[in-house]
């Protein structure tokens, strides 16, 4: 690369004498390497001249050359991805395309980029699987191009906006407008394009996300295009052409061969990525309207041995036992947790009141989901409530602290 951009030097001294001012003729970049996925779809790497003012001779001097990673048209810089599916397929992009360290050995070189991203890739579909994923990380977003009665069939945010306008015809979606959606757990007789929810309504009512269909739905596809080229190198597939283009017959059975193909890609990449212990550990969490004829039993916080339900130690933290050894030291813990979340929560409350414009002593009423500190703000409330209740549980008003 530092080759080709002294050559690139070069043909801009000996070129820009042809034009005539104002037109001129300047190395901008050099790329490279790069991963192309179609016309206008690719993610490379940009290696940019950062001291092009004291080269005096384009051969012998040094050069200093910046990388920066540049990706148009695919999942990591479109709005219609969650900003999940964004970071990960993002991060993988950015390992195929990086370096492997100076000091690893020979033999490990030539497949570090490739292990490095199935590594993370499993590791953000792990995450997924149990629960340790950010909920404004799975708010998915798309545009209402029309009425909902257009539609001949009504995609995920087609529905919910059909939703919102019965609940609240005020703030019914018009055509134009991006609507913001997750993806929640539902029977199986419900249809995955009725799975859609506001996520304020979700976070509110404690609903839990189906996070099988973020995987199937979001992730999968993604991620197969980008590894197909390493683990199913030589199967492409045909370009399609518009309906008026060819004969229908011919387009049809275009289709169908890349269908034959997309079938053979993801039978060579899934073994990699998709399967493995990482899909088979899974916390299940239960949402409120799910089994509410059983009831949760209170245990203690230490040795989990069930507590009592009624009379003395009912809603106790920790019981008789390992009060007398633990009580401390979870008060100071429970505490010490507290005085971060409610650190956390008033700097996020005061990047809200000054993003809005307005005084400690007004009320925030921003509406806007699309942006992380909303929802870090109501994590961090809601962390404070639950640290608030835990002292209560160990008996101590943790108000006056």
């Amino acid at each position: 690369m530092e080759t080709a951009l002294r050559v690139g030097l070069h043909m801009e001294t000996n070129i820009k004498d042809i034009f005539v001012d104002p037109n001129r003729m300047e190395l901008e970049k050099g790329l490279g390497p790069a991963i192309l996925k179609g016309p206008k779809k690719y993610a490379a790497i940009f290696n940019v001249i950062t001291n092009r003012k004291a080269i005096k001779d384009i051969w012998m001097d040094p050069i200093v050359i910046e990388r920066k990673k540049f990706t148009k048209g695919d999942e990591s810089v479109r709005r219609d991805s969650c900003l999940w599916v964004s970071l990960a397929v993002g991060k993988c992009q950015e390992l195929l395309l990086s370096n492997p360290p100076p000091d690893l050995e020979e033999k490990l070189k030539a497949d570090w980029a490739v292990n490095a991203a199935v590594a993370h890739a499993i590791a953000r579909i792990a995450a997924l699987q149990m629960g340790r994923v950010d909920f404004f990380q799975l708010i998915c977003s798309r545009q209402l191009k029309t009425e909902p009665e257009n539609y001949a069939s009504k995609p995920v945010h087609v529905n919910l906006a059909i939703t919102l306008a019965r609940r609240d015809p005020a703030l019914a979606p018009v055509p134009g407008d991006r609507i913001p959606y997750v993806v929640i757990r539902v029977n199986k007789q419900t249809k995955s394009s009725e799975a859609g929810e506001d996520p304020r309504t979700a976070w509110d009512e404690g609903k839990p996300l189906d996070t099988d269909a973020y995987l199937r739905d979001h992730m999968m596809k993604p991620l197969t295009r980008l590894f197909a080229p390493v683990f199913a190198p030589g199967i492409m597939l045909e370009k399609v052409p518009k309906k008026d283009a060819i004969p229908n017959a011919e387009r049809l059975a275009m289709v169908a061969r890349n269908k034959r193909k997309q079938e053979q890609i993801y039978r060579k990449v899934a073994p990699n990525l998709f399967v493995g212990r990482h899909m088979r550990e899974k916390r299940v969490e239960i949402g409120q309207a799910a089994f509410t004829h059983f009831l949760p039993c209170p245990t203690c916080i230490q040795c989990r041995r069930t507590m009592p339900t009624s009379g003395l130690g009912k809603g106790a933290a920790l019981c008789a036992k390992c009060a007398v050894d633990y009580l401390p030291a979870a008060l100071a813990d429970n505490l010490q947790a507290l005085e971060e979340a409610r650190a956390a929560f008033a700097a996020l409350w005061s990047t809200c009141q000054a993003c809005m414009g307005v005084s400690f002593a007004q009320p925030i009423t921003c509406p806007n989901t699309d942006c992380h500190v909303y929802w870090e703000r109501r994590l961090a409330q809601r962390q404070t409530r639950r640290y608030e209740d835990m002292g209560e549980r160990l008996g101590v008003n943790l108000d006056s602290f």
